[in-house]
């Protein structure tokens, strides 16, 4: 082992350490933990300080369209600055569908999800920091979750449209959240068309941004329980009391909230994998020395797939 070996495997130990100390059970990844809560935050302080302000500038219009670019950009900033040290999730329901059907530790699944919850918790807090005297002005302290000209609740969590019935609620985040995934896991899959990785956190923005434009009026396209349920806790403590978990019966708030996330996340793996999955290449690379005509050693790829194939190619 080389001196510069040496050291690079004491700074991984040192590294390791320093991620697993104090560590809550076995598995527990501290380094994980903070990257799901700094991308989920970064999210949500955008995704909810764009409609904090959509809000309170009534009867002002707000471009729709500019929300889903603005809600895009926030996923975008959470999801680049967490990929490299967590894969950037920053969704309980992607964090889970993964776990279940793409081979994520289960092990992982508890401090991802923590993290991920919390980190928007957090970025309530600083919203309503931000507006909270302009909550104040625009509702003369008169806090209403929803149904009422000057209800502010929307500004942190969802409520179904008017007229908008449960199943119809439950069945948007189904499908919206389905989409979602197969369009991450098609530019995430490496077996596809091999999306650079610096530009998987554009494309996956521009999937969210398109889609809390086209499907956001039934339920304000959540797609994320840790988008939903985070903040609707954060706005019973302070002031708004038990209305926001009153709308539809009381069953929106988990049915539509968290479990329809969940179910749409599972969809659009399963769908993606037995749709498209299945029929992509597999391959493995095998590291390969070879000389060239001038006597240079070149090293090469060796890719084989499911047919036997081989193809070299000099990197």
């Amino acid at each position: 082992m080389t001196s510069e070996d040496k050291t690079e495997n004491e700074t991984s130990i040192t590294q390791r350490r320093r991620r697993t100390r104090f560590a809550p059970y076995n598995g527990w990844d501290w380094g994980e933990f903070w990257a799901e809560v700094m991308g989920t935050f970064f999210l949500m302080i955008i995704n909810n300080g764009v409609v904090a302000v959509m809000v309170l500038m009534k009867p002002v219009s707000f471009d729709i369209f500019g929300v889903g670019i603005i809600v895009g950009c926030g996923a975008m900033i959470g999801i680049l600055i967490s990929v490299p040290v967590s894969g950037g999730h920053i969704n309980p329901a992607v964090t889970l569908a993964f776990a279940t059907l793409k081979g994520h530790p289960w092990i992982k699944v508890p401090h991802y999800i923590i993290g991920q919850y919390l980190g928007s918790f957090i970025a309530q807090i600083f919203v309503y920091a931000m507006y909270h005297d302009a909550i104040d002005v625009y509702d003369d302290g008169n806090r209403s979750a929803f149904g009422g000209q000057k209800s502010t609740g929307n500004i942190f969590a969802t409520y179904p449209a008017a007229g908008v019935g449960l199943l119809t609620c439950v069945v948007d985040q189904i499908i919206g959240t389905a989409i979602l995934l197969i369009g991450v896991c098609g530019v995430t899959d490496s077996r596809g068309i091999k999306v650079p990785t610096h530009l998987q956190p554009f494309l996956i923005a521009l999937l969210i941004g398109a889609i809390v434009t086209a499907m956001g009026f039934n339920a304000g396209a959540i797609l994320n329980p840790a988008r939903d349920l985070a903040p609707r806790i954060f706005s019973a403590l302070i002031g708004y009391g038990t209305k926001p978990f009153a709308p539809l019966g009381g069953h929106y708030w988990y049915l539509v909230g968290v479990i329809g996330p969940h179910i749409g996340a599972l969809v659009g793996v399963f769908v993606y994998e037995k749709a498209i999955g299945e029929y992509l290449p597999e391959t493995v690379s095998v590291g390969k020395r070879r000389t060239n005509g001038k006597g240079v050693d070149e090293e090469a790829m060796i890719q084989i797939n499911v047919e036997n194939e081989v193809v070299a190619k000099s990197v």
